[in-house]
């Protein structure tokens, strides 16, 4: 099952939702609505335009297709293995599938496209591997092996230790190391690099302020990053123009507010929420903790926050979802949430 509200203009959820009515004659959804899809959805991505969903040996895209809100289809592939890892774009979707095979989908013409051979070369010392997981950002491209070597469209990133995950954002990307180090690169000009200024970088950049930490899940947002450790502390950097880090923002509260942090920071939570996964939008980021809860922060006009009649929320807020469902996976779209649940 999957919940899901935020920026629904190009009518994305209406095939997804129970009830029609309402998805249709609204723009924003402001409450977390459940889906009606009748298989179990495996894998989702979504992007301001589409929601890209593996589902059954199906690939379903819906909202802005062949020129046209509100279409559904079900896509034809060019591969017969299953779907492990997918990253849904404003035109662009690319898919990996078990056999490490990497295909991208131009929804404007509707061709598919085979990159595989794009990424499988020989690189410094390590075997190549398979890929098992690609982001698409607004600049950057990233596709990362199971062997630990990342790329970003096609160069290799030139790390010596195993890289554990990849994200991306507007003008960013992040790196999560084995060993729990993070590493940025790209645009840094709302401090989302984390490196102590808002300078932009085309190599690698250590984020020394989280050394000595063991980080275990990365996100990256439009301008803004966030980090969970080992034990279960959210670090987050970047753009606070929402409140989307955490803190209060400089409008709301000029004196101690924070419109940018250039270095990562942990957000003040009780010491009974521990910190499981996040994921971050264009403004917004949600965490899931330990015990199932799920919480959020940021902008909200456009509902993706499911708080109804809330305009943004400037440190992290429990969010109105059903305590009778269990959520695997936060996906956060720019102006959208989607939680895929057991």
């Amino acid at each position: 099952m999957i919940l899901f509200c935020g920026f629904n203009g190009f009518k994305q959820f209406l095939s997804l939702s129970n009830n029609d009515k309402y998805i249709s004659e609204n723009d924003v959804i402001g409450n977390f609505f459940d889906s009606k899809l009748d298989d179990e959805p495996l894998i989702i991505s979504a992007s301001w335009s589409n929601i890209l969903i593996w589902s059954n040996k199906k690939l379903i895209l819906s909202g802005f297709v062949n020129g046209e809100s509100g279409k559904s289809i079900s896509l034809d592939t060019p591969f017969k293995e299953p779907v492990i890892q997918a990253s849904c774009g404003k035109i662009i979707n690319t898919v990996v599938t078990s056999n490490g095979q990497v295909w991208q989908y131009n929804i404007d013409c509707g061709v598919w496209k085979n990159l595989t051979n794009l990424f499988y070369a020989e690189v410094l010392d390590k075997e190549p591997g398979k890929i098992v997981k690609v982001c698409n950002g607004d600049t950057l491209n990233v596709a990362l092996s199971d062997t630990g070597v990342a790329y970003c469209m096609t160069n290799v990133l030139n790390y010596s230790g195993k890289i554990k995950d990849v994200a991306c954002g507007k003008e960013h990307g992040v790196l999560l190391s084995e060993e729990g180090s993070v590493l940025t690169w790209g645009g840094g000009s709302r401090g989302q690099l984390g490196t102590g200024d808002l300078e932009s970088s085309e190599t690698l950049c250590e984020v020394e302020a989280l050394s000595g930490l063991r980080v275990v899940a990365i996100s990256a947002g439009g301008w803004h990053t966030a980090a969970v450790t080992d034990e279960g502390d959210l670090y987050t950097w970047g753009w606070n123009k929402q409140g989307q880090l955490g803190f209060p923002t400089i409008d709301i509260e000029k004196e101690n507010g924070v419109s940018v942090l250039a270095t990562p920071k942990p957000v003040d939570l009780p010491e009974n929420m521990l910190v499981e996964q996040v994921s971050c939008g264009a403004s917004h980021t949600i965490i899931k903790l330990r015990d199932g809860e799920i919480l959020g922060c940021g902008w909200n006009k456009w509902g993706q926050l499911g708080l109804k009649g809330v305009k943004r929320c400037s440190t992290m807020t429990k969010l109105l979802v059903t305590a009778e469902v269990s959520v695997r996976q936060l996906v956060c779209g720019p102006w959208n949430t989607l939680l895929l649940c057991n």
